[in-house]
């Protein structure tokens, strides 16, 4: 027993090298492999402090498992790792990371690099470096500026960084680059030369960024056989036809406008190149399952707050016009009613009849009045008896009849009509407003459940990142206890 808990301890000394107060660390290596150097633990959070590794004489590969690193500078690469061809760093927090000239591949996914530091010493055309494979997968890289002088890469990781804007400029002195994985970040722009050549691309991804529109026009790379851009904002591909070798492409879940999605359906079938996925809430064109938009409505994804704004008052204008329209069509059909019932009212009035007073001896060559002549009245002022006649209505003037009641009906026609017009013309904008509202209302939407999808994605790389810690520690303690 007591010879076992000098072993174990033993062992947790070599593997877990903590700071010492010096200026200079040195390491040991834990594995007695002649060409394998593994550092299960290293505690380095002072990048002014020197590294030396005093066993590495001979060895090939270095791995370090765990621990916690702040840097490595290029003067730890110059003491401590360049007689290494593959480095593998494991999650260790690791923020800036140096590449020696004599690196063949390295590997340090799930730490939190924003820094790479090439090396300084040797030849500046970038021949020198022997890197073939650099995997830099899960970290906070903002820019591929520091990563253009690895001439000799074939495989390049950058998934689930912070990229934004990619300039493919850096990329084209790589001749025998084959893999330019680039998913998961946020690139709204790619910047291409107006000639780019990278004869070896067979695989390209760009999937799960925030591109509206990807220029390939000028591009020779006639060994790609795998371009994946689902989950983007795209709505068109321009210069697809001179990826003549394209074997197969990812095209859901993007803004496709239908008339440019037709043009690359007809280009893709033509180069008989196969769509690897689909969208599930549509049934597509052109014999496809990928979803399109008659008009092209992209939006970036920095544009959400203000096309949401933009919402608010386009819908707060339309209700305006609502209420506008609503009280001016009832200002027309009050004034109507009341220009009709005076137009009723003057046709319906006719002359009346007079009743004239006569005194008897105002006539005497007429006859005498009959017995059966109605009854006489007496005259109040002179108390002789008058007679009640009927007076034939006055002749009418020689002017065209109801000449007043006509002008006034043909003035109130022509206000209708102008009234209409309006209504009519208000009418149609109010429609317009509400067919740009409409589709406001489903670019908002689909925008929102973009930005859920992402979220959720984002929720599960997290969680695969807390299931590998745990399980890191777990193995950890377990070989702890034995």
């Amino acid at each position: 027993m007591l010879l076992r808990y000098s072993f174990l301890c033993c062992c947790l000394v070599v593997s877990f090298v903590r700071p010492q107060t010096t200026a200079e660390i040195a390491l040991k290596c834990a594995s007695a492999s002649p060409l394998a150097c593994i550092i299960n633990g290293l505690h380095f959070e002072d990048p002014s402090q020197d590294l030396t590794l005093q066993d590495a004489s001979g060895r090939k590969y270095l791995a370090i498992k765990g621990g916690t690193i702040k840097a490595f500078h290029t003067k730890h690469c110059d003491r401590a790792f360049r007689t290494f061809e593959k480095v593998t760093i494991g999650r260790t927090g690791l923020e800036e990371l140096c590449i020696a000239r004599e690196f063949v591949q390295v590997l340090a996914e799930n730490n939190n690099l924003h820094t790479i530091h090439p090396d300084t010493i040797g030849d500046d055309d970038g021949q020198g470096y022997k890197l073939q494979t650099l995997k830099l997968s899960h970290n906070r890289l903002t820019s591929v500026a520091n990563l253009c002088a690895f001439h000799n890469l074939r495989e390049l990781h950058l998934e689930h960084n912070l990229l934004s804007t990619l300039d493919m400029e850096c990329f084209a002195s790589m001749t025998q680059l084959e893999r330019l994985l680039l998913g998961g970040n946020r690139i709204n722009h790619v910047n291409s030369p107006a000639s780019l050549v990278l004869p070896a691309l067979s695989e390209l991804g760009l999937q799960n960024n925030t591109l509206t529109v990807l220029k390939v026009s000028g591009w020779s790379v006639e060994s790609l056989a795998q371009l994946q851009l689902a989950s983007n904002n795209l709505t068109r591909v321009e210069g697809l036809e001179a990826l003549t070798e394209l074997d197969g492409v990812s095209l859901a879940c993007n803004d496709w406008e239908c008339t440019a999605l037709g043009s690359m359906l007809a280009v893709l079938r033509t180069n008989e190149v196969r769509i690897t996925d689909g969208d599930t809430n549509c049934e597509g064109i052109g014999g496809s399952n990928i979803c399109c938009k008659v008009q092209e409505t992209a939006t970036a994804e920095g544009e959400l707050v203000g096309e949401l704004k933009k919402y608010d008052s386009l819908e707060a204008q339309y209700w305006g016009k609502s209420k506008e329209l609503e009280n001016r069509c009832k200002e027309i059909e009050d004034n109507f009613n009341k220009r009709l019932a005076e137009v009723q009212q003057s046709i319906a009035k006719k002359p009346e009849s007079e009743c004239s007073v006569t005194h008897e001896e105002k006539s005497k060559t007429e006859p005498p009045t009959e017995p059966t002549e109605a009854p006489k009245e007496l005259n109040p002022s002179s108390g002789k008896p008058v007679t009640c006649v009927k007076v034939a209505p006055p002749t009418p003037a020689p002017t065209k009849p109801y000449a007043d009641c006509t002008e006034d009906l043909k003035k109130l026609q022509d206000e209708l009509q102008k009234m209409r017009d309006q209504f009519e013309g208000k009418r149609e904008a109010m429609a317009a407003t509400q067919r740009e509202l409409t589709l406001l209302t489903k670019t908002v939407r689909h925008e929102l459940r973009t930005a859920v999808k992402r979220g959720a994605d984002k929720l599960r790389d997290v969680q695969a990142r807390l299931t590998m810690f745990r399980a890191h520690v777990n193995e950890k303690c377990s070989s702890i206890k034995k």
